[in-house]
C-alpha cells in the first residue's frame, strides 16, 4: 500500500500559482501579438522622386522621399540597388529640405535598367517604418526573384516585432512594479512584510535594467533591417536612441539603480527621497518615447500619460503586495496588516480615479471618433483594455466597499473576509498583468486617428477577393476632407510588390448613410500597379465606402473594399 506523498508547503503552492499565472499570461500575450497586424506607426510615405514605377530618359542624380511627419534618418535610411542587387547610392542618406524628407545621392552615369529603392526611417513616436519602390532609366530590365525577396520581404521584421513587444511587456511589468512597490513601501508602511517587499523591489529593479536596455538592439534591428548586429555599425546607435528611446532607457535604468540603493538601507530622510525619485524615474521614463510625443497638445498629453503611468504603477504593485501582506498575516501582525490595508485602500481609490481619467483623455486624443474606435486594430485594443480595466475596477470596488470595512471594523472574526480579499486581489493583479500585455501591443500599433484618417492622410491595405491572385491593394487618401484630394491605389502581388495584374481598374464611391452612389470613377495609371484619382473626390462629409473592381482577365474580376471617414 502506497503511503501519502510529501506535503506541499505554502511557499510551493504560491510558486506554482505564480508559474501558472505567468504561463497563461505569456500564452495570451503571444496570441495578441499574432493577432495584431505589424505596426506601421505614424510616418507614411507621401511622395517620392522618382515616382514609383516611373521611367526616366536620363539617370537621376539623387533619390528623395517625403513623409507626412518628421522622421529620423541614418546613412542607411535610403538605399538604391540595380537589378542585380548591387548598391548604387553613395551611402549618404540625409534629411532633405525639411525633417520630413530624406535624400540619397546616386553614383554618376547609371546604366539603363530597373533600380530598386529600399527605405527605413524612425517616425516621430520612435517606431521604425520601412518600404520600397522601383524606377527605370531608359527601359525596364528583369529583376531576379532573389533580389526582390532580399529587399522587399514583408515578413522579415516580424520576429523582431514580436521580440520587441515581449521586451516592452517585461520592461513595463518589472519597472512599474518596482516603482509602485516602492511607493507602497513608503506610504502604506507594511511592517508585517517589509523584508519580503524590499527583496521583491530589489529583484524587479535589477531585472528591469537589462529588460529596458534590450529595447536599443531591437530598435537597431528594426530600423536597419540588418539584425541585432547592426548596432555595431556607424551611426546606428545614434539613430536607435533617437526620438526619446535613449532618454526613456536612461531614465528607467537610473530609476531602477536608485531603487536598488534606497531599498538596501533603513528608511530615513535621504533614502525616502531617493526612493521617491527612483520610483518617479522608473515609472515616468516611459513617457519620453511613444505616441504621446507626437500627439497635440503635446504638453497636456505628456502630463496625462505621466499621471496614467504613475497611478497604474501604484495600483498594479499595490495589489500584488496586498496579497503578500495578507498571505503573511499572523495573529500577532493582524493589526499591522489591517493598517496597511486601510492605507492602500485610499491609495488604490485615488489611483483608479487617476488611471480612468487620464486613460479616457489619452484614448480620445488617439482615437477621435467612434468609427475609428471600431474599425482599427488600435481601437479594438483600446476596447479590450477598457473592458479588462472595468472588470478589475468592479472587483476592487467590491473589496473597498464590502471586504475592507469588515476587516477594519469591529467584526470579531473577519477570517472569511481576509480569505475572500486575498482571492479577489490575486484576480485583480492577474488582470492587470494582462492589461500590461495589451498595452505592450497597443503602444506599437498605429493610432486609430491615423489609421482611420481623422481629417489628414489615410492609408490601409486590403485583400483582393473573388479570384485566385491572392494579391492586395494598398490605398492612400490625402487628405480625408471634403474637396480636392488624392486617392492612390497600389496593386500588390502576394509578396507585397507592385504589379500590373489588373487589365482594368475602376473606383466606385458611395455614402450609404445618405443614399449616394455608387459613383464610378476611372483613375489614371501613374506607374507599375499604381492608379491615381485626383480632384474633388469626396463631396460630402461622412463615412464613405470605396469599392475597387479589378479586371484580371476577360473572365476574372476581383475587387477590394474599404471605408474611410471624410471630414469637412
Amino acid at each position: 500500500m502506497r503511503g501519502p506523498g510529501p506535503s506541499t508547503t505554502p511557499r510551493a503552492r504560491v510558486r506554482t500559482r505564480a508559474l501558472r499565472l505567468l504561463s497563461a499570461a505569456v500564452v495570451l500575450f503571444v496570441v495578441m501579438v499574432a493577432w495584431a497586424a505589424p505596426a506601421s506607426a505614424h510616418a507614411v510615405l507621401e511622395t517620392s522622386t522618382p515616382a514609383d514605377g516611373q521611367t526616366l530618359p536620363a539617370p537621376p542624380r539623387q533619390v528623395s522621399i517625403r513623409f507626412n511627419e518628421d522622421v529620423t534618418t541614418s546613412p542607411r535610411s535610403l538605399r538604391v540597388f540595380d537589378s542585380a542587387g548591387r548598391r548604387v547610392d553613395t551611402g549618404t542618406s540625409r534629411h532633405g529640405a525639411t525633417p520630413s524628407s530624406v535624400v540619397s545621392d546616386l553614383e554618376p552615369n547609371l546604366a539603363a535598367g530597373t533600380y530598386l529603392v529600399a527605405w527605413r526611417v524612425i517616425s516621430a513616436d520612435a517606431h521604425p517604418v520601412h518600404g520600397g519602390f522601383q524606377f527605370n532609366v531608359g527601359h525596364a530590365t528583369q529583376v531576379s526573384q532573389h533580389t526582390l525577396d532580399a529587399l522587399f520581404a514583408n515578413d522579415a521584421d516580424r520576429p523582431y516585432q514580436v521580440v520587441g513587444a515581449l521586451q516592452r511587456w517585461l520592461s513595463y511589468l518589472l519597472a512599474l512594479f518596482a516603482a509602485g512597490a516602492t511607493a507602497f513601501l513608503l506610504y502604506a508602511q507594511p511592517d508585517a512584510a517589509e523584508t519580503a517587499i524590499r527583496r521583491l523591489i530589489r529583484w524587479t529593479a535589477a531585472l528591469a535594467i537589462p529588460a529596458t536596455a534590450a529595447a536599443i538592439p531591437i530598435q537597431a534591428a528594426l530600423s536597419t533591417g540588418e539584425g541585432f548586429g547592426a548596432l555595431t555599425k556607424p551611426g546606428v546607435l545614434g539613430q536607435s536612441t533617437s526620438d526619446g528611446l535613449g532618454l526613456q532607457t536612461l531614465l528607467v535604468i537610473v530609476g531602477a539603480l536608485l531603487l536598488l540603493f534606497a531599498t538596501r538601507r533603513p528608511i530615513g530622510v535621504v533614502t525616502r527621497w531617493l526612493g521617491w525619485l527612483g520610483a518617479a524615474a522608473a515609472a515616468l521614463g516611459f513617457v519620453a518615447s511613444g505616441h504621446s510625443r507626437s500627439t497635440d497638445p503635446t504638453a497636456l498629453v505628456l502630463a496625462a500619460d505621466a499621471a496614467h503611468l504613475a497611478a497604474a504603477a501604484i495600483w498594479f504593485a499595490g495589489l500584488m503586495l496586498v496579497a503578500v501582506v495578507v498571505r503573511r498575516r499572523t495573529e500577532e501582525t493582524t493589526a499591522a496588516a489591517t493598517r496597511t490595508l486601510a492605507r492602500f485602500s485610499g491609495m488604490a481609490t485615488a489611483s483608479v480615479a487617476l488611471v480612468s481619467t487620464a486613460g479616457v483623455f489619452l484614448a480620445w486624443r488617439e482615437v477621435r471618433s467612434l468609427s475609428a474606435l471600431t474599425s482599427t486594430t488600435y481601437g479594438w485594443l483600446v476596447l479590450t483594455k477598457v473592458a479588462l480595466a472595468a472588470a478589475i475596477i468592479a472587483a476592487g470596488a467590491f473589496n473597498h466597499f464590502r471586504l475592507v470595512p469588515v476587516i477594519t471594523g469591529d467584526e470579531p472574526n473577519p477570517l472569511d473576509a481576509w480569505r475572500r480579499l486575498l482571492r479577489t486581489v490575486r484576480i485583480e493583479a492577474a488582470g492587470l498583468v494582462v492589461v500590461l500585455g495589451v498595452t505592450a501591443v497597443l503602444v506599437n500599433a498605429v493610432p486609430a486617428r491615423t489609421a482611420a484618417g481623422a481629417g489628414r492622410l489615410y492609408t490601409t491595405t486590403v485583400p483582393l477577393v473573388g479570384g485566385t491572385t491572392k494579391g492586395t491593394v494598398n490605398v492612400v487618401v490625402d487628405p480625408t476632407r471634403v474637396g480636392r484630394s488624392e486617392l492612390h491605389v497600389y496593386l500588390l502581388d502576394p509578396t507585397g510588390r507592385p504589379t500590373d495584374l489588373g487589365q482594368d481598374v475602376t473606383i466606385e464611391l458611395s455614402l450609404p448613410a445618405q443614399g449616394l452612389g455608387p459613383i464610378a470613377r476611372r483613375p489614371f495609371k501613374a506607374g507599375v500597379g499604381h492608379y491615381t484619382l485626383l480632384g474633388p473626390t469626396f463631396t460630402v462629409p461622412g463615412r464613405w465606402r470605396v469599392d475597387i473592381p479589378v479586371r484580371i482577365s476577360k473572365f476574372e474580376l476581383e475587387h477590394a473594399s474599404f471605408d474611410v471617414d471624410i471630414s469637412r
